[in-house]
């Protein structure tokens, strides 16, 4: 015999309700726009190495290869 519990129409119910509640979250964040914006990122980096090549003694390199930074120093240290 099949023991059947007293509450089972409660839970569906509630989880129907969960379900719906769940949905209707999902619809709303699907439907938002980001706040973030990649152009503006962008135009802030390349004004950001605009003014540290005017502030730097010697010519900024960003994402230079280390070997070749490393090599330049030697020669530089070398010379005093």
């Amino acid at each position: 015999m099949h023991k059947r519990s007293l509450n089972s129409e409660v839970r569906k119910k509630e989880m129907l309700k969960i379900t719906i509640e769940n949905q209707a979250i999902l619809k709303r964040l699907q439907d938002k726009t980001s706040n973030y914006s990649v152009q503006r990122w962008e135009d802030d980096f390349k004004e950001k190495e605009k003014r540290m090549k005017y502030m730097c003694e010697y010519p900024f390199a960003l994402f230079t290869d280390p070997k070749k930074r490393a090599e330049s120093r030697g020669d530089f240290e070398s010379r005093f």
